[in-house]
């Protein structure tokens, strides 16, 4: 009894699949660009274990503030070092990411981070929202059913069998 109610609080805390990257964990090391007056792109495959629609979060960790794009399977999105975007994409088993820094003034060092980060968060189609709370809803019900109906009955069950026994006895009357 107390693991099926277990199993159904666990159940209850549904969640969306989802997966982070750091460039380091996708072979990239700290990426070191001496001339910021030419444009300047890396690029490396990365595989993942998440595939379908998602959502991206990239933050790119820089030593400067700089304006780069970032393409993860033929969608760019541009951003600033050291701030968050988020862009729609799709992942698929083998992926690319391409970071493309265009010229910039003041020329000077850069260091792209490889603690930089890229987190995909699967897409729920917009149907799948709505039963999915249903389903929710129906775990809580049953996780409340299973815990106040089995007390409940007990008590019935010993009320009746007081009963039963007071009422079997006779008493004798002298």
């Amino acid at each position: 009894m107390k693991a099926l109610a277990i199993v159904l609080i666990l159940l209850t805390q549904v969640q969306v699949p989802m997966i982070s990257w750091t460039f380091e964990d996708i072979g990239l090391s700290d990426i070191l660009i001496e001339n910021t007056l030419k444009e300047y792109t890396v690029s490396t495959n990365f595989h993942s274990e998440l595939v379908g629609s998602v959502t991206f979060n990239v933050k790119v960790y820089a030593n400067v503030s700089l304006k780069l794009r970032i393409t993860i399977n033929d969608v760019t999105k541009e951003l600033n070092a050291n701030e968050n975007v988020t862009f729609d994409g799709v992942l698929k088993t083998t992926n690319t990411l391409e970071i493309t820094i265009p010229p910039q003034l003041p020329s000077r060092p850069v260091i792209i981070y490889k603690n930089s980060t890229i987190v995909a968060k699967l897409k729920i189609p917009s149907g799948s929202e709505s039963q999915i709370q249903e389903h929710k809803e129906i775990l809580r019900y049953a996780f409340w059913i299973l815990v106040l109906v089995p007390p409940l009955l007990v008590y019935l069950y010993e009320k009746k069998t007081a009963k039963m026994e007071t009422e079997g006895k006779e008493v004798i009357l002298t």
